[in-house]
């Protein structure tokens, strides 16, 4: 397990401080770009987003494979072959999507976002880039999944540390004392893109195994992995639309303000997959070990294991946010008029944000037993739900029912997805899990951060409110711990070791 729990430490390093670089720059981009320069960022995240349906679920065989044929010596040549394959396929979609992108700018420059202060032509030139940016941002993916299934996390995510640090402080330094358009951030973004994807590419290859023959592209590599490619395209395809449906729809339904004020929110909420997935990319492969294994025992433990684990760690900070949304909102963009927008939003995304998180190692779990098909009907239903409602909701009721339908489409699907699953791969009881590890570490959450609302004073000034929701947040991580076994268990086993050590 050391190399796991250090796997699970350099994924929340690299997923953290590139979180926390990107959050941190937004209050710059809204008061320098404007609410609808910053709703072009959070529009080209959504297509970004989108068009990884395209990536035909490669870079998930990628890591399977890559972590299966180099653990066997006399296979070295079949993962390279394997990748220089998956290479050629994944730059040749790349360039297709630049080119369909950066040809349909007009289009949507005139047909898709609502613009309503910004020039035409600018909205048009910003796409152009974006097209660009997104061929050359594609292949990332792929190179991620390499050197997760070759073990290198702690490789990919100081790199990742380091492209989002010139990514985030780089654009706020070019928009700030070189050119206040949201043309020069793009094309700033065009620069880290080209440089972040040629270190990864240096660092796989450097890392894939010796191959004493020529490495090229070949069908035949194809052969043995397209049945799981395909159900993993499959899950890719459904799982991006039903991850992305609501900005999707939304950037056409609202106008480029609200759409701004829905990407703020989104993208706060979206800070509790910095502490869901370091957990999911650790897990999933020790996963397929134990099936492998016929390990049902390990099977179930490491799945109790991860499910508290996100449980003690996405409850709390999701309760917090809630709690204190507007003030998080006003410190994070001193603006007391986005926090009035954005507050409402962030309340409702972040309960179905939460129950994402925890869906995704129901994901892990499904797809290292190998059953893609389920992943695939999920996210069926959850568009099934979700799209009527947004289509009839918001043109009515604005934002906020989006917000809201979003998050209750996900908790439902989620919740039929552990019943499913824990029926046909565990042993566990779905009521007896969710009443020992799910339910305890969410009313504790909500609350510790609902009692210390009502009993802290309220701060005065930027300081006082900090330490306020600080307070608040550690008092609901550690009681939020304190009700969770296996993690009570691990923290005990710690701190115990430390103490024999230094005793």
């Amino acid at each position: 397990m050391t190399s796991t729990k250090r796997n699970i430490i350099a994924n929340f390093a690299g997923q953290g401080w590139s979180a926390f670089v990107q959050v941190a720059f937004v209050p710059v981009y809204v008061h320098l770009l404007g609410i609808e320069g910053y709703g072009l960022i959070g529009f080209f995240a959504t297509l970004q987003a989108a068009l990884q349906v395209f990536d035909l679920g490669i870079s998930g065989t990628m890591n399977r494979e890559l972590a299966r044929l180099t653990a066997i010596p006399s296979r070295a040549n079949e993962a390279c072959t394997l990748a220089r394959t998956f290479e050629v396929l994944y730059w040749a979609i790349g360039c297709m999507i630049a080119a369909g992108v950066f040809l349909s700018a007009p289009l949507i420059a005139h047909h898709w976002v609502k613009v309503e202060n910004t020039p035409i032509t600018t909205v048009v030139g910003a796409v152009r880039i974006m097209a660009i940016l997104a061929g050359l941002q594609f292949p990332v993916t792929l190179y991620h999944g390499g050197l997760m299934g070759l073990q290198r996390q702690t490789a990919y995510n100081a790199i990742k540390v380091f492209t989002a640090t010139l990514a985030g402080a780089g654009a706020a330094a070019i928009v700030a004392f070189v050119s206040q358009t949201v043309t020069a951030f793009f094309a700033w973004q065009l620069f880290v893109a080209l440089l972040q994807v040629s270190i990864l590419w240096r660092t796989l290859w450097s890392h894939l195994p010796h191959s004493d023959r020529d490495i090229r592209f070949r069908l035949s590599a194809l052969r043995e992995v397209w049945r799981f490619a395909a159900g993993m395209t499959a899950v890719s395809v459904s799982g991006m639309a039903a991850g992305q449906m609501d900005k999707i729809l939304l950037s056409k339904l609202l106008s480029l303000s609200n759409f701004g004020y829905y990407s703020i929110a989104s993208l706060a909420a979206n800070l509790l997959f910095i502490l869901s997935n370091p957990v999911y990319y650790a897990l999933f492969p020790r996963f397929a070990t134990y099936f492998a294994q016929d390990d049902t025992a390990g099977v179930d433990a490491l799945y109790r294991k991860g499910t508290e684990l996100i449980a003690v760690l996405v409850f709390p900070v999701a309760a917090v946010l809630a709690v204190f949304a507007p003030q998080v909102i006003t410190l994070w963009t001193r603006s007391p008029a986005t926090a009035r927008a954005v507050a409402p939003l962030l309340r409702l995304l972040l309960i179905g944000t939460a129950a994402h998180g925890l869906r995704n190692l129901l994901g892990a779990l499904q797809y290292a037993y190998g059953w893609t098909s389920i992943g695939m009907k999920l996210n069926a239903a959850l568009l099934a739900l979700l799209v009527p409602a947004l289509l009839l909701l918001t043109p009515r009721y604005g934002p906020a029912y989006a917000a809201g339908s979003w998050s209750l489409a996900v908790v439902i699907v989620w919740a039929v997805g552990v019943v499913i699953t824990h029926r046909r791969i565990l042993s566990l009881r779905p009521s007896t899990w969710a009443l020992i590890d799910i339910i305890p570490p969410f009313v504790v959450s909500v609350f510790a951060a609902v009692t210390c609302r009502a009993v802290l004073p309220a701060a005065a000034g930027w300081y006082g409110t900090a330490a306020s929701i600080l307070a608040t947040l550690f008092f609901a991580l550690a009681v939020s711990a304190s009700v969770a076994p296996c993690v009570r268990h691990q923290l005990h086993a710690a701190f115990g070791g430390l103490r024999s050590r230094y005793a």
